[in-house]
């Protein structure tokens, strides 16, 4: 019996690219983060971050886990959660990064 592989589409057109003029990586830059904690202990700091963009009423209501604090950014608002990170780039703008991504992109600076 012949032994057939199955070849996706994605999979040719990763293959076809892969000459090195197709190659690049993603350019590192630093950023400026701060989490919000679990225990939202740290709201009012996390608005200062913000420039107090932030349009909330989670620290009004510290105990609800389920409120989230909506947060401006480039994209329009977005939900952020206790635990979750705003991140700050280089030109200034916001983003929302949950923890375990946070984890996976960022490490801090010594």
């Amino acid at each position: 019996m012949p032994n057939h592989s199955i070849v996706t589409d994605d999979e040719l057109t990763y293959k076809k690219f892969t000459a090195p003029e197709f190659q690049y990586r993603e350019k590192l830059q630093e950023v400026q983060a701060i989490q919000w904690k679990f225990d939202r202990s740290n709201t009012e700091e996390v608005l200062e971050f913000c420039n107090r963009r932030p349009i909330t009423n989670a620290a009004a209501i510290p105990t609800c886990e389920r409120v989230p604090m909506m947060v401006a950014t480039k994209d329009g608002l977005v939900s952020m959660y206790p635990g979750s990170f705003v991140v700050r780039d280089r030109k200034g703008e916001l983003s929302v990064i949950k923890y375990e991504d946070f984890q996976y992109l960022y490490e801090g600076i010594e």
